[in-house]
């Protein structure tokens, strides 16, 4: 006897994130996302080794308030501040 067995339907994983939620790969300690902005340039970077340069986004308030369509701004931060997302 030949039985055929039906197979079960594997569950599909969620591969494809929208560009909104993928990480960004750092956040600062109090949990806002960043992201790293490299230092571009043929002069040295003028700030100390231990720090980085980040571009935070604006949050949904700021946004609102932002003029001439920022959407955030970029600062200086001790690596010890970011976190490893």
């Amino acid at each position: 006897m030949n039985a055929v067995v039906a197979k079960k339907p594997r569950a599909k994983r969620k591969t494809k994130l929208s560009k909104k939620f993928a990480p960004a790969g750092y956040a600062l300690r109090d949990g806002r996302r960043v992201e790293m902005a490299p230092w571009i340039a043929q002069t040295p970077q003028p700030w100390r080794n231990g720090y980085a340069r980040v571009f935070i986004p604006f949050s949904s308030i700021e946004l609102r308030n932002a003029r001439s369509g920022k959407r955030g701004h970029e600062q200086i931060v001790h690596t010890s501040k970011l976190i490893r997302v």
